[in-house]
């Protein structure tokens, strides 16, 4: 309030106009992509946000709460450009590991909204293998390949066990991470990455999901 008599400032009151962070929201179906795989997210924004503000993948271990952050750490990326509600397709990054979605408005520097995804190496179909001979003679089983050994990593990281980076080497975490699902889920404890091992991992992240719903 102001007197143009004495041309000066008689009162003020001061007010910040708060951002409606109760507006952002992500939602995924699924939680488990294959690489390269379509993920599909629908959410919801204000259209308070400013226009530049944005939803993109970023890898799970980035710090939480500023936009530019996760900006700098951003697999992919979609500009919001005002909309409210909506869906968007991103393609699954090509490495295996934990991600999020995470939906930012650029306006306060904010991480509004979250939702966590796996990326697990995709099956690769290994054949059954014997440790006896057709005369009855055992012999020593091959190393498993690679691609079972990153599946069975992934899918172990994808149920909250520690395994590291999935590399495809069976490391001292890979192996205390079998024996953990394995007691977890009443399992002979036996390190040995088998098909057996990857098919009781799927069927169990299933068994989950089922419960889930």
């Amino acid at each position: 309030m102001s007197d143009p008599d004495l041309d000066a400032e008689l009162a003020r009151i001061s007010f910040k106009v708060e951002l409606d962070r109760s507006a952002a929201s992500l939602t995924l179906q699924e939680t488990v992509f294959e690489p390269g795989a379509t993920i599909e997210v629908s959410f919801t924004a204000s259209a308070d946000y400013r226009p530049d503000s944005w939803i993109g993948i970023v890898p799970a271990r980035t710090a939480h709460g500023s936009a530019n952050r996760n900006l700098l750490h951003a697999v992919s990326r979609e500009t919001l450009s005002g909309t409210e509600t909506g869906q968007l397709n991103f393609v699954a990054p090509d490495e295996a590991g934990d991600y999020e979605i995470r939906l930012n408005e650029t306006g306060n520097d904010l991480e509004l909204a979250a939702v966590a995804f796996s990326v697990a190496a995709p099956l690769v179909a290994v054949p059954e293998s014997s440790n006896t001979s057709p005369d009855g003679v055992v012999v020593t089983a091959p190393e498993p390949g690679i691609d079972l050994v990153i599946t069975v990593q992934s899918l172990l990281s994808v149920m909250g066990y520690d395994v590291g980076i999935p590399d495809g080497q069976v490391t001292q975490k890979t192996q205390e991470a079998i024996r953990a699902f394995q007691r977890d889920t009443g399992l002979t404890e036996d390190v040995s990455v088998t098909t057996d091992l990857r098919d009781a991992l799927l069927a169990e992240i299933a068994a989950r999901k089922e419960a889930s719903q």
